[in-house]
């Protein structure tokens, strides 16, 4: 293995190692943002549900950046196992994320809405890393940092395009 694919392999994994994502999701899935509910309360609450949204946000983006400048697929078998369960944490947010964002009336949509699209990016990125024919096509991303919103809207664009497809 050359350097630079062991250099790169290290820090997506220790990117992902540092990642709390998994303790980050459990705190947005499992949060009440009932907005009555949290005005009745503590309008802290708030505050600490936009700060985890936040810090999703940001660490997503971290990561999705990270993958996408990665030249190599996963291979490993446990590094595979780890990523698709790293998907599955990812698909509840999206799920969770996508239905407190069509609730009316909530005044913390954009905060829902950023952490679906980059849930929806950084799933993106992992599921292609995955696929080592993908990568071998075509390899790492080498321009500016990726808008992962705008990216996200496309990858889901796409999607609707395909399920709608007609052969």
């Amino acid at each position: 293995m050359s350097i630079k694919k062991t250099i790169t392999s290290l820090s997506i994994v220790c990117s992902m190692a540092l990642m709390p994502i998994k303790a980050l999701s459990s705190q947005y899935v499992s949060f009440n943002n009932n907005v009555k509910t949290i005005q009745k309360t503590i309008i802290n609450h708030i505050d600490f549900y936009k700060q985890i949204c936040d810090s999703l946000y940001s660490d997503m983006k971290f990561n999705f950046n990270s993958f996408m400048c990665c030249q190599h697929g996963i291979t490993k078998l446990d590094e595979i196992k780890k990523f698709k369960k790293e998907i599955k944490i990812l698909n509840k947010i999206i799920s969770v994320s996508k239905e407190r964002m069509e609730k009316k009336g909530s005044e913390l949509k954009d905060f829902d809405a950023k952490v679906y699209y980059a849930s929806v990016a950084l799933k993106s990125a992992i599921e292609k890393k995955l696929n080592p024919d993908f990568v071998k096509i075509f390899g790492a991303y080498k321009g500016k940092e990726i808008d992962i919103i705008e990216y996200a809207k496309g990858v889901l664009k796409a999607e609707e395009e395909i399920k709608n497809a007609v052969y």
